[in-house]
């Protein structure tokens, strides 16, 4: 029985895998360049995520023309370079597509979207792919650029192995075993993105800024934790002590403010903090919350915009006159 036209015969593989081996090599440095750009591209963008990067294996380039009947193998196999980027969530590998693709510009060739469902009943790998070109030596090398998240990555991983690449054909119901974890996957990374779209959302509200900030600073010079609930009941009612520059540069002015009383900012916690020996009265109270930090700062920088929001919201005045007093700090009429 003759073989199809367009498969390769065996002599033209061997020659095809040979060349692969001689020039291994040069694809492991086009990997590790691209990788290095990737990389930059996305520290620049502030883009959370890991980058691998890899030659194909000179193993599995050649089952890879064997399986696929390649008519051009050297041509149509295209991830004999690849760089793999991996990110928290699932809309994270759409912002990474994006600011490659900004960054590289017409040296992307193609980008393939796997995530499209092809068949409602069948789930399958997921991710993104973008194919580049770089010069090295003279001539254009392609290297392949895989886009994924954390699950789709381990999903990859499991389902080439038993599903995609298996030593020994799983029966049915194994294979059906396996596909379900793909349905963990979708669920899980929609479960992450929803997270994902929380956390962005708490970290555009300017409570929620004051209050990490305050938290950054405490921690320094307090060295303990304090409830962000009770944190919250103070600093939202103070939101009128910040302009609206004040809030957009506050981590600046806390570190300023921290940095030039840290020592008295040390004897005061020493004292009155959650470890001194004046912790346990009950006007003190302040002292065990990250929000003292702030505080300390507006009463040295704005104390009757900061004392007349105070009377305004209601907030017990025992507890600033308190925290005043003990930093030796007038409080205006």
């Amino acid at each position: 029985m003759g073989r199809p036209m367009s498969e390769p015969r065996p002599g033209d593989i061997e020659a095809v895998v040979a060349r692969y081996v001689s020039e291994h090599a040069t694809y492991e440095k086009i990997a590790q360049l691209v990788g290095s750009e990737v990389q930059g591209l996305l520290d620049a963008g502030a883009m959370k995520c890991r980058i691998d990067h890899r030659a194909k294996d000179v193993r599995s380039f050649h089952k890879k023309i064997v399986d696929k009947a390649y008519s051009d193998p050297w041509e149509q196999i295209t991830d004999k370079a690849g760089v793999r980027v991996i990110v928290e969530a699932p809309r994270d590998v759409d912002d990474a597509c994006r600011i490659i693709a900004s960054g590289l510009g017409e040296r992307v060739i193609r980008c393939e979207d796997k995530r499209h469902i092809g068949s409602p009943d069948r789930l399958g790998y997921s991710g993104v792919h973008l194919q580049v070109s770089l010069v090295l030596d003279g001539a254009v090398r392609e290297c392949e650029i895989q886009m994924r998240t954390a699950s789709q990555d381990l999903w990859s991983v499991m389902s080439h192995r038993w599903l995609y690449k298996p030593v020994v054909e799983l029966p049915d119901e194994m294979q059906h075993a396996a596909y379900r974890l793909g349905a963990l996957v979708e669920i899980f990374d929609e479960e992450v993105q929803r997270l994902a779209d929380r956390e962005r959302e708490a970290r555009a509200d300017p409570v929620q800024q004051l209050i990490a900030i305050a938290e950054s600073a405490y921690l320094t010079v307090a060295h303990s934790p304090s409830d962000r609930s009770v944190s919250r009941w103070f600093v939202e009612p103070l939101l009128p002590a910040f302009t609206d520059e004040e809030l957009s540069q506050y981590g600046d002015l806390m570190d300023a403010f921290v940095l030039s009383e840290r020592e008295t900012l040390r004897i005061l916690f020493a004292e009155y903090g959650p470890h001194g020996a004046l912790a346990y009265l009950p006007q003190f109270l302040l002292f065990g919350q990250a929000e003292s930090v702030l505080l300390l700062e507006r009463l040295s920088s704005h104390p009757r915009r900061l004392l007349s929001c105070w009377r305004d919201a209601g907030l017990p005045m025992p507890y600033l006159q308190a925290l005043a007093d003990a930093a030796a700090i007038d409080l205006p009429d």
